[in-house]
């Protein structure tokens, strides 16, 4: 029976390529553009980034977009593990900086997993559990620097397929991770009232994953080969200030002596249509 695991696990690491690699080295990747559609002076840059365990690796600037697909990836595999099972995780942390005048709309975070699981006793299990978590910390508003305002939130995992299997008591299957932030809205929501747009802040975002099986079980969870550890994209637009707009000028007053000339030139249409519209009578007499 253990002869027949073992073949299991090397045809979960053949699919899935999760052959135990060395952890990669923490690093700090220092300053990306964030490449809007826009010119200088307007401009969105990620300062400062750094990857704590080396899994998210540096990053690469897209159109739009920073994408970590460099690192070794993220990832917990175990054999008979129960009950405590094995847990990897992992964070990544840069500042987001804008200049003239964005205004950062939306982040959209992206990430996909595989997974692979394999029982070979009848009462026995193999599961996996994958969470990341996001934090957001609004630290400049309108070029000031304010006190800190930190968000959280919680990206959704979703099977993109039940899960395929191709023998009795093996099972692999990805998922697919997806979250947006709408950081005006979040802001308002959350009953922030700022004097202007956020111009600088942090985000940090750490995956943990973990694998549990029972005797006879095997259960491995990783960030897929086939796509980034961790993709970032950005919608960014120029920022509109009501109260900054200049007012359209008011018409200017007539001059006194053209305004004096308006005035007569009406008084005299009135009193010509009065003696039109007197109305006629017979002649007095001896008018003749």
């Amino acid at each position: 029976m253990r002869g027949v695991a073992r073949r299991r696990i090397a045809v979960g690491c053949v699919l899935f390529g999760l052959l135990c690699a060395p952890a990669a080295a923490a690093g700090s990747y220092g300053d990306f553009s964030g490449l809007t559609a826009f010119d200088p002076p307007d401009t969105l840059t990620y300062r400062n980034v750094r990857d704590d365990g080396g899994g998210f690796g540096a990053p690469l600037a897209k159109p739009f977009e920073l994408v970590f697909a460099g690192g070794s990836g993220i990832g917990a595999s175990c054999e008979a593990c129960d009950p405590t099972g094995v847990e990897a995780s992992d964070l990544v942390r840069l500042d987001i900086e804008l200049a003239g005048s964005l205004t950062l709309a939306e982040l959209d975070l992206r990430q996909t997993f595989d997974y692979f699981l394999s029982v070979d006793e009848p009462d026995s299990y193999a599961a996996h559990l994958v969470q990341t978590n996001a934090f957001l910390v609004v630290q400049e508003v309108g070029f000031q620097l304010v006190d800190p305002i930190t968000l959280a939130f919680s990206m959704t995992m979703r099977p993109t397929n039940n899960g395929a299997r191709f023998e009795q008591g093996l099972e692999k299957g990805t998922l697919e991770g997806r979250l947006v932030i709408d950081v005006y809205d979040v802001l308002w929501r959350s009953g922030f009232r700022l004097p202007g747009e956020p111009t600088r802040m942090s985000l940090s975002v750490e995956t943990t994953v973990q694998a549990f099986a029972g005797p006879g079980g095997f259960a491995e969870i990783r960030t897929s080969s086939r796509a980034p550890v961790l993709a970032i994209e950005h919608i960014a637009w120029h920022s509109v200030c009501l109260s900054c707009e200049p007012l359209e000028p008011l018409p200017k007053a007539p001059e006194p002596s053209t305004g004096l000339l308006v005035g007569l030139g009406l008084a005299g249409l009135a009193a010509s249509r009065r003696e039109r519209s007197a109305p006629s009578g017979p002649s007095p007499p001896g008018s003749r």
